[in-house]
């Protein structure tokens, strides 16, 4: 399901009161001119429909009923679990939360409305996207595009999660789709503040949504945009954002941010982990992926200022995680993060020399203000209920969480832990 999320970023928060007459009110009014709208999509992305869907109106418990089963179906309940602890253990979410549940709220909440690449349904949402006629038309703008994409390229929808290439793409996705709704209201809303409304500031609405979240919802938008804005720029016409859906999909948050990464066809370099032979018996690990450079971004904003962090992030070059537990996941006799049955392992490649130790300087500061750290020993905090140690060797950065300081440093200082150094493409 790619959708359009509100509430977060496209109406700052705001919740219309229209009831559900009005919300039909509004989609017939807008199948009136369905066509309409069709056309006006086809004119601005270049490509004409093979099949014109026609919308629905559904309700944010729909949404949120619909969005869940999809999660339930795509990550078995021990990666969710798995997850959950992940982003409490990093300090992106409270420990009192529930990732589910939030996601949850972004499903009820935050949605104007979506597609389905697997149903070929294409709705909108009661009290959001239906909420008047004008919002109603810029949200069928951008749903269409991706029924249009779909009908041309085939695109897939992501499961939730932390992997880096997944973030890429759709941010790819949900960028092609904005981009189209922005030339749109651009073009056919004259006399409206459309767009001003659409991406009015979060904080004016006041939204529950941790940070991290927020900001992970916002990236394949905003970011998105700008990634396929540039392609178009570059060739003045969409023919390497085609290149992109058919053959050559972004594989990095990196090369998001950074399109001329992109176009040089920049990979990040492999890193490859061996952290099972430094830990005793009754660990299992239970989660790991790719670690990007939008999200080293988001760990590192947590102690530098902006520009510092997103300076320090930019050194990325490539990065990974892995996750591992000593006893159940959850664990009902130890509320989560239980950092005492926690073991985890983040590790960074970039430039050796003065990258490496700009990114080394992130991750320290994020560790000392962003999780509480105090000073232990050099590159060593003592945390809440855990240790953290930090190592940079050559090329690589690593972090290491885990119960003890002798397991912490031994995850980070010892060279079984350490990223292949071998170079791929």
């Amino acid at each position: 399901m790619v959708a359009l999320v509100v509430g977060s970023i496209a109406l700052g928060g705001r919740q219309s009161t229209s009831s559900g007459n009005t919300a039909g009110a509004t989609l017939a009014a807008l199948e009136s001119k369905l066509l309409l709208i069709e056309q006006r999509v086809e004119k601005i992305r270049g490509e004409d429909f093979i099949h014109r869907p026609v919308p629905e109106l559904v309700s944010g418990a729909q949404v949120r009923s619909q969005g869940l089963a999809e999660l339930d179906k795509e990550v078995p309940p021990a990666q969710q679990a798995a997850s959950d602890e992940l982003l409490k253990l990093l300090g992106l979410i409270p420990p009192g939360s529930n990732l589910r549940a939030i996601q949850g709220e972004v499903f009820s909440d935050q949605v104007a409305g979506f597609y389905d690449p697997a149903t070929k349904k294409l709705a909108l949402v009661k009290n959001a996207g239906a909420s008047d006629e004008s919002v109603g038309e810029i949200t069928l703008a951008h749903e269409l595009t991706h029924a249009l994409d779909d009908q041309h390229f085939r695109i897939r929808d992501q499961a939730p999660g932390t992997d880096d290439a997944s973030t890429a793409y759709d941010a790819l996705v949900e960028g092609d789709a904005t981009s189209v709704m922005t030339r749109y209201a651009t073009r056919y809303m004259t006399g409206s503040n459309l767009l001003g409304v659409l991406f009015a500031s979060s904080t004016a609405g006041g939204t529950r949504l941790p940070p991290y979240i927020l900001a992970s919802l916002e990236f394949p938008y905003i970011e998105g945009q700008r990634f396929v804005d540039t392609l178009f720029r570059y060739v003045h016409s969409w023919n390497l954002v085609n290149i992109a859906f058919r053959f050559h999909p972004p594989v990095s948050t990196a090369q998001i941010l950074h399109p001329l990464l992109y176009a040089q066809n920049v990979k990040p370099l492999p890193v490859r982990l061996r952290v099972r032979p430094l830990l005793g018996r009754g660990w299992r690990r239970v989660d790991a992926s790719s670690l990007g450079e939008f999200d080293t971004r988001e760990l590192i904003q947590r102690g530098l200022a902006g520009d510092r962090a997103t300076a320090a992030a930019a050194t990325w070059r490539g990065g990974a995680y892995q996750l591992w537990r000593r006893g159940p996941l959850p664990d009902p006799k130890c509320a989560s993060p239980c950092r005492q049955r926690d073991a985890l392992v983040l590790a960074w490649r970039t430039a050796p020399g003065r990258d490496a130790q700009t990114l080394a300087a992130g991750i320290g500061a994020y560790v000392s203000r962003g999780l509480g750290g105090r000073v232990r020993g050099r590159n060593v905090w003592t945390l809440p209920g855990s240790t953290a140690a930090l190592s940079t060797r050559g090329d690589t950065t690593v972090l290491a969480l885990a119960p003890t300081a002798a397991l912490a440093q031994t995850l980070a200082f010892s060279p079984t832990a350490a990223p292949s150094a071998s170079v791929r493409g």
